[in-house]
């Protein structure tokens, strides 16, 4: 999953439970970034200014980069299909406690963009769906 090797303790199912989480995470991050992105497209702004200004912000990621190249670009490289982002968005509030706000608006997106047919794209490709909306 990652570049660093983390001991989960003895738990076998708290691999797939890290999974969900960091996958919740992405899924957050990435919706985010492309509320972001259209917010600034409907407000007449350049998208790529906006990411020059992330670029130099404490907050700018490769990830973030990625998700805003993939988006403008309008290509998605198959990396993680939408459809198992999606899934993983649903799953996500089985494995912490309380009620996962931010992620669960993040599975709504994905769940909208599964069912507008962009479920074999890239987990990126949820801002085309948005994007129509």
């Amino acid at each position: 999953m990652g570049k660093n090797l983390v001991w989960l303790g003895d738990d076998v199912g708290a691999p797939a439970d890290m999974k969900l989480v960091v996958n919740g995470l992405l899924a957050s991050v990435t919706a985010s970034m492309d509320e972001a992105m259209a917010a600034a497209r409907g407000a007449g702004l350049e998208q790529r200014n906006l990411m020059n200004l992330v670029g130099g912000h404490a907050m700018n990621s490769p990830l973030l980069q990625l998700c805003a190249n993939t988006m403008m670009s309008g290509e998605h490289p198959p990396l993680f299909q939408l459809r198992l982002m999606e899934k993983d968005a649903r799953h996500h509030a089985r494995v912490g406690r309380g009620s996962p706000v931010v992620t669960s608006a993040a599975h709504q997106a994905y769940a909208t963009a599964v069912e507008d047919g962009f479920g074999d794209s890239n987990w990126t490709a949820v801002y085309e769906s948005m994007k129509a909306k």
